[in-house]
């Protein structure tokens, strides 16, 4: 069954990655030249899942250790209370923050717990989007970023009038758009 459902994964993510946006450019110097300019939707890659991975996994580790010196500690218990799962010397969260930061085992786990659940799904899509935010605006692949590169090839947007010392591609909604879908898609895969 996992080998059916990495398989379906990888099939769905090599789909995924054909889906773009394609900006139609024009040169500022010749008119004859112009092309597209495409925006992958996975554009911001998969740092953002990476991001909130490390994220949940050090309050997970700092959620288990602090309890072996501070066991009485309010503050440690509502970071996280961890048991061991039935058979198994595996740590299991049972309340607190790392509680609900960590996913339900199984699917009558997440129908009958849904509040666990909506926070969960909640938490982990809210730290996805605002990582992918902070990662585009890092690595310069956000919409004010690739005008200025646009700009800086004395290249602009066809049907879209460029005022001096203006970005056209600024004013573009695509990308919040964009953003929002590669997010909840690299996350729900």
């Amino acid at each position: 069954m996992n080998l059916i459902s990495t398989v379906i994964i990888f099939a769905a993510v090599i789909y995924l990655q054909g889906f773009r946006i394609e900006i139609p450019v024009k040169s500022n110097r010749f008119r004859v030249q112009r092309g597209m300019y495409p925006v992958k939707l996975f554009y911001m890659s998969n740092m953002p899942i990476m991001l909130q991975s490390s994220l949940t996994s050090n309050v997970f580790i700092v959620s288990q250790t602090l309890p072996t010196r501070f066991l009485s500690n309010l503050l440690v218990k509502v970071l996280g209370i961890w048991e061991p799962m039935e058979g198994s010397p595996q740590l299991r969260a049972v309340g607190g923050i790392a509680y609900y930061m960590s996913p339900p085992q199984t699917l009558k786990e997440a129908i009958l717990d849904l509040i666990h659940t909506a926070v969960y799904i909640t938490l982990m899509l809210s730290t996805c989007a605002l990582s992918s935010k902070a990662w585009i605006e890092v690595s310069g692949s956000g919409p004010r970023d690739i005008g200025t590169q646009l700009k800086d090839q004395q290249m602009g947007i066809r049907g879209v009038r460029c005022i001096r010392n203006s970005n056209p591609l600024s004013q573009q909604r695509w990308h919040l758009e964009l953003r929002f879908w590669g997010c909840f898609l690299s996350h729900v895969l």
